[in-house]
């Protein structure tokens, strides 16, 4: 994930389309910033204010398409607070035009409570998109945020989405600067819950 403040002084364009599609399941980078985005919310540096003058250098936050061409399933993995560009990235990996879409993914995963990684559930809501029956694939107790805080707890009351909370796959992390201990996905247990998910043999029975 890439910070507004490091790594080379060229920043690519946005994530864009433009390679051909792949035969088997495949994954789609639609972001790859930290939370704050690109240009990042009240900062002022050479790099955020290149991106506020060039639309071409302006990134989106971290987020995942998971698709399953078979199917024509697509799953997102985080719901950040760019979702509106990202939800019409996956309607061009499906090829969509014109219309309103009220079921563009067949789920999302979250990672954990950040607000880059959930913010963009509200739009999921009535106000927005207005899915129905949504599955939130997270852990239990981000099911509990969402299940008992407003505006998320909204979109369980209304059945914009059904939370499917997991079990077994967390482990706890104390979050530097936070003073709390969270909930958080290991990243090599990701790899297991997705390759098992999109059948990747060798995965399943890990």
């Amino acid at each position: 994930m890439v910070r507004c403040d490091s790594g080379d002084s060229a920043i690519a364009p946005p994530e864009s389309p433009g390679v051909a599609p792949a035969s088997g399941p495949f994954v789609r980078v639609l972001g790859s910033v930290q939370d704050g985005g690109l240009p990042h919310a009240a900062y002022d540096c050479a790099r955020c204010n290149a991106a506020r003058h060039d639309p071409a250098r302006k990134r989106w936050i971290a987020s995942l398409a998971i698709r399953l061409p078979d199917s024509d399933q697509i799953y997102l993995v985080d719901a950040t607070p760019d979702i509106r560009e990202q939800l019409h990235a996956v309607g061009e990996l499906r090829g969509e035009s014109g219309g309103f879409d009220r079921t563009p993914l067949e789920g999302v995963f979250l990672t954990h409570a950040h607000i880059g990684h959930y913010l963009g559930l509200a739009f999921f809501g009535f106000e927005a998109v207005h899915t129905r029956d949504l599955p939130v694939y997270c852990m239990p107790r981000m099911a509990e945020l969402l299940r008992r805080n407003a505006p998320w707890e909204q979109l369980v009351t209304l059945g914009n989405v059904r939370l499917e909370p997991g079990g077994d796959t967390t482990r706890a992390v104390t979050e530097r600067g936070f003073g709390t201990v969270r909930e958080n996905h290991d990243f090599r247990i990701l790899i297991r819950i997705f390759g098992a998910f999109l059948g990747i043999p060798g995965y399943a029975t890990q």
